[in-house]
């Protein structure tokens, strides 16, 4: 949906253009949306018992909560149920930037994963939205492989998160994404200012966020969750090498260096405590810790 129903201006426009009504206008960007689907098989399901369910994934619809929930809502007014599977930040801020390497996207002249985040923290504190210190990376000269050494001073109080109301927040995170598109590593492991809009909108009945991280040990568990949520009757996860055939064998050249890690790891704190928060208010998250929460 963030690439079939434009901004608000341009359906303005699209609405003069066509000469339609509002109402007209939302039904042809659901004609345009369901092309994504296979309709033929699902206009065949209307003539029996709904027994098949479509759906969709898209990493970038949870970041552009400031917008989209509403579209979905207008696209969508049966309101879809939701999941939303988060991934330890740092571990995903890593490997975006691994796979943007593998797809030889390197952005700027550097191209070491802690120029890239020292730039965009510098970005954090034009906007207002961090006082993180920034790192001071260097690179190791006791090493063959040329690790970088990531320093920096810590005075206790640097790593919280500004005080801002949330109008200026949700403002200064879109004038980040605008100004260092693809490249915000950090931003996307800010999870719940991402999270709240959409929960605003669609309540914590169709929207369930799930922890990739602890989904090994408990994976018949998330799966019941799962199917609980969108009213399908449990069974068995298919395959016991399940994980060895749907997950990523891609190698990364490098390790993140333990230093950058350790960084990072002070930097999240905040927002993982944000995160935690919020969920621990609504049912169903009881299994959260906070000492372990993304420890």
């Amino acid at each position: 949906l963030d690439w079939t129903v434009p901004f608000k201006k341009d359906r303005i426009k699209r609405k003069i253009q066509m000469n339609i009504t509002e109402e007209q206008l939302w039904c042809y960007y659901r004609y345009e949306y369901a092309k994504l689907f296979d309709t033929d098989l699902l206009l065949q399901q209307k003539q029996n018992p709904p027994n098949l369910l479509a759906f969709e994934k898209t990493p970038s619809y949870m970041f552009h909560g400031y917008y989209l929930p509403e579209i979905l809502e207008s696209v969508c007014p049966w309101k879809p149920k939701l999941l939303a599977i988060l991934r330890n930040p740092i571990d995903r801020a890593w490997s975006q930037y691994n796979m943007d390497v593998f797809h030889n996207r390197r952005y700027g002249r550097d191209s070491t994963f802690e120029s890239v985040l020292e730039k965009e923290i510098k970005w954090m504190h034009q906007l207002g939205l961090s006082n993180a210190p920034l790192p001071i990376a260097g690179t190791s000269t006791n090493s063959s492989n040329s690790d970088i050494v990531v320093e920096w001073e810590d005075d206790g109080h640097s790593f919280r998160i500004p005080n801002q109301t949330t109008k200026s927040m949700d403002d200064a995170h879109k004038r980040l994404f605008r100004e260092i598109f693809l490249r915000n590593y950090l931003q996307r492991g800010m999870y719940a200012f991402q999270l709240r809009r959409w929960k605003e909108v669609f309540g914590t009945n169709l929207l369930i966020v799930l922890f990739e991280d602890l989904y090994g040990p408990q994976a018949q568990k998330y799966y019941d969750r799962i199917l609980d949520h969108i009213d399908v009757p449990r069974m068995s996860i298919p395959t016991t090498d399940y994980q060895d055939q749907h997950w990523s064998r891609r190698q990364y050249k490098k390790t993140l260096s333990n230093r950058t890690r350790a960084y990072l790891k002070k930097f999240y704190e905040p927002y993982n405590n944000q995160l935690y928060t919020m969920l621990r208010k609504e049912e169903g998250y009881e299994y959260l810790s906070n000492d372990t929460f993304w420890s």
